[in-house]
């Protein structure tokens, strides 16, 4: 949306504990609003083939997310014990 913006992606770990963390910058409003679907992102990487590949090679995903000052405003983070069996 147009009060979110994605600063970033990296991936880091090891072999065995690979991760993805996704960096956003928000206003508290939007970050309000955001954990009230963290759910449907959650569905989303779970039921789409090609996201959910991907989850399954990495430990988790998090995305972080920051407000216009640099100030930390929260944290999600999910995996694939997170989704429900197909």
């Amino acid at each position: 949306n147009r009060f979110t913006i994605l600063d970033g992606v990296i991936c880091g770990g090891e072999t065995d504990n690979v991760y993805i963390v996704y960096r956003y910058t928000t206003d508290m409003s939007t970050f309000a609003a955001r954990r009230s679907i963290i759910n449907s992102d959650r569905t989303n990487w779970c039921t789409n083939p090609d996201q959910k590949v991907v989850l399954e090679s990495v430990s988790y995903v998090a995305k972080m997310y920051y407000g216009a000052s640099g100030k930390f405003l929260g944290k999600f983070t999910f995996s694939i014990d997170d989704c429900v069996p197909t």
